[in-house]
């Protein structure tokens, strides 16, 4: 178990999630070679994320690399992007609407992302606790890169 940078001893992510509290929780991988274009990315993410509410599948890790492209959320408007539309196609870089929160977020070469996706109930946490044990887990592994973060 760690203790996270805000002071409470939580053997959750932080600890690797190999298990929560007296509750072992099991996380699968996902990980794909190449890049891998956002749309197809997503609607597999909605596909596995009705899997894992429905218990058919464990919750899972997805780690991948975009092709580069600039995502809109529900509060992004083209305007907010600085390349515009058409130049950032001849560039080969496509803007992708996206009903998840935020405005714009650039996916380029080299950028992992890794996407999460939890049956919170499985491991005892309600959202807030996951986001924030999810961010202690990210500071503290920056920090033994000798990289400094914050959440």
């Amino acid at each position: 178990a760690s203790t996270g940078r805000r002071g409470t001893k939580d053997p959750g992510l932080a600890g690797g999630m190999a298990g929560v509290g007296s509750h072992a929780a099991r996380i699968g991988l996902v990980r794909f070679a190449g890049e891998v274009p956002y749309a197809p990315a997503l609607a597999l993410q909605d596909a596995i994320a009705s899997s894992v509410k429905k218990g058919s599948l464990p919750s899972l890790l997805i780690s991948l690399q975009h092709k580069p492209c600039f995502t809109l959320g529900k509060r992004g408007k083209l305007d907010d992007v600085l390349a515009r539309d058409e130049e950032a196609k001849c560039d080969g870089v496509e803007v992708v609407r996206s009903n998840r929160g935020g405005e714009v977020t650039y996916h380029g070469p080299g950028q992992v992302v890794v996407y999460p996706i939890v049956n919170l109930r499985t491991i005892k946490f309600g959202p807030r606790k996951y986001v924030e044990t999810l961010e202690d887990a990210v500071v503290d592994t920056v920090a033994e890169m000798g990289l400094s973060a914050r959440g």
